[in-house]
């Protein structure tokens, strides 16, 4: 199980940042808005510090007013106990990676 996470973690994190990567690239050459907002984007992990990075992707995963719970409700859909379950659903893992390639 644990070399089956370590792959697909390692699988997705490569295929995530290098797509994301090619779409950035993309679209920079093709609007100037998208441009500066992209450079934004792209500086503020330099910015920010790690802790609080951390502290702003847990209070996205909150269980009672987390922006994805909120987002999962407004779908109507139940919200998800993302952080603080002791078995994360398997979705999560999706969530991390989303988490690691910003950072």
């Amino acid at each position: 199980m644990l070399l089956k996470n370590t792959l697909f973690y390692t699988v997705f994190n490569v295929l995530f940042t290098m797509i994301i990567s090619f779409c950035w690239l993309y679209f920079l050459n093709r609007n100037q808005w998208i441009t500066k907002f992209a450079r934004s984007c792209m500086y503020i992990p330099y910015v920010t510090s790690m802790v609080v990075a951390a502290m702003i992707w847990l209070w996205m995963y909150e269980p009672h007013g987390g922006v994805f719970n909120e987002i999962l409700k407004a779908l109507g859909l139940q919200p998800v106990k993302l952080a603080a379950s002791r078995n994360p659903p398997h979705f999560l893992y999706h969530y991390n990676e989303c988490v690691e390639g910003w950072l």
